[in-house]
């Protein structure tokens, strides 16, 4: 019961974030170019939505390397270590061989929680960080 109910409050949240964002860019009372308006919605989907791939972590990288920084470095890390634990743990095969067993899966396990976890923070970070840049109008400027 719990599931169902989470990722469609999810789904709600990003698509409600996703429209103030185009409402706010279109109104003027956000200014962001096109690149910054594209890797913002790749954010916020990243930070709200809950139903997430492995895949999606890769994203925003494009976008990213037309705003290299710390945001999209910390990202860049972030993405890596959970994608790396994602295959190590779960995806056997893909990066190694042979699948992991005993401790090694363990710290695989680990690495993929905590990659997956940076990742939405520095998501959430990185989003907040383009929103700021964007300077949002007063109303009557």
């Amino acid at each position: 019961m719990f599931w169902p109910a989470a990722a469609l409050a999810s789904k709600v949240l990003f698509v409600g974030a996703w429209m103030t964002l185009v409402v706010a860019v279109r109104a003027g009372r956000l200014r962001l170019d096109a690149a910054r308006a594209s890797l913002a919605t790749v954010l916020a989907f990243l930070a709200l939505y809950g139903l997430q791939s492995a895949q999606y972590l890769l994203w925003p990288v494009p976008l990213g390397l037309l705003r290299p920084g710390r945001a999209s470095a910390a990202y860049a890390a972030a993405a890596t270590a959970g994608l790396v634990g994602f295959y190590l743990f779960l995806a056997p095969g893909v990066l190694v061989p042979a699948p992991l067993d005993g401790r090694a899966l363990a710290w695989a396990g680990r690495l993929w929680v905590c990659g997956a976890a940076a990742s939405l923070a520095a998501s959430a970070a990185w989003l907040l960080g383009i929103l700021g840049d964007g300077a949002f109008v007063k109303a009557g400027s």
